[in-house]
């Protein structure tokens, strides 16, 4: 099977994509994938706003697939609920969807909740609401408060090519804390390593499938938080993670999950870490150990493996 086929790609995109050779470093790989996905100029089939924006409900393979980048539809985040629950993944329940914050019904809303928008990277398009209160920026809900959050993170609304939601708060604990992040980096259709935040410490630690710690620091942006027991939904994540990237069908894909006390639950599929630009937030040895792994992936089309 050509990579082409096994990707998904026109031999003519792939043409395009490799004429260069393949950078080695991951960071650089990254910025690679954001061009491949997100500029128009290199032979896309329509306007990269065109599968970003579309939110798809109940899609055949077809559907999904509407060109040779069909991925960047996962960016929307409701599109990416979608694919999970296509696959038997769990995702966080959705309480509401709008375009302007003002027709939420505030009083509809339970004790806690997460309001996200369905585009957009990094936390600052995230508000998790526990009792009145954003408890990742600690501060208190008051009437105007999500209005000018999003508001300073988005164009206006009559600009705004997506969509608000409001979804469940998975709340493993019980307690109104925020859940770990765990970040499945997969290779070839195979989890290889699983970073764990802890946002509200800023802090992770990264393992292998095994959930054996990496010595290595990996990344720059957060401390080092302590080594922890492997969490006892870990076969089903990594289960989770293999059927989620191996029909993602390209070489690299992070995906995101919370672990709750009902399951394993998709947040969101991220093609390009930190929008693309991840140069200076990694160490050496993880900038290099990830590039070779997707290079791996990339020139057999195979899994890379641990």
């Amino acid at each position: 099977m050509s990579r082409s086929e096994q990707y998904g790609l026109q031999d003519d995109f792939l043409t395009v994509l490799h004429k260069e050779a393949i950078p080695s470093r991951f960071s650089e790989l990254v910025l690679r994938r954001r061009s491949e996905l997100w500029d128009d100029g290199l032979g896309a089939e329509h306007p990269a706003a065109t599968c970003e924006a579309e939110v798809v409900a109940k899609a055949t393979p077809a559907q999904w697939k509407c060109c040779s980048r069909w991925q960047r539809k996962l960016s929307n985040k409701l599109n990416a609920k979608e694919f999970a629950r296509s696959h038997a993944v769990d995702v966080a329940k959705i309480l509401w969807v709008g375009r302007d914050l003002l027709e939420l019904p505030m009083n509809e809303m339970p004790r806690s909740f997460v309001v996200k928008s369905t585009n957009g990277w990094a936390s600052r398009h995230v508000v998790p609401v526990v009792d009145g209160w954003d408890v990742l920026r600690r501060a208190p809900l008051t009437e105007s408060y999500l209005q000018h959050h999003f508001d300073a993170v988005l164009p206006p609304v009559s600009e705004r090519r997506g969509l608000l939601f409001v979804e469940e708060f998975i709340d493993p604990a019980g307690d109104g804390t925020l859940p770990l992040d765990y970040k499945v980096y997969c290779f070839g259709g195979d989890p290889v390593y699983i970073e764990v935040v802890d946002r509200m410490r800023r802090a992770d630690a990264w393992y292998s499938t095994r959930w054996r710690r990496v010595a290595d620091r990996m990344q720059l942006r957060f401390g080092s938080s302590p080594t922890m027991d492997a969490p006892a939904r870990l076969p089903e994540l990594l289960d989770a993670s293999r059927r989620l990237s191996t029909s993602y069908g390209y070489p690299f894909v992070r995906l995101d999950f919370f672990l709750g006390s009902g399951g394993v639950y998709l947040c969101e599929v991220t093609h390009t870490p930190f929008a693309g630009d991840i140069r200076g937030m990694l160490t050496d040895f993880a900038d290099a150990r990830l590039g070779r792994l997707w290079r791996a992936s990339l020139q057999s089309g195979k899994c890379a493996g641990n």
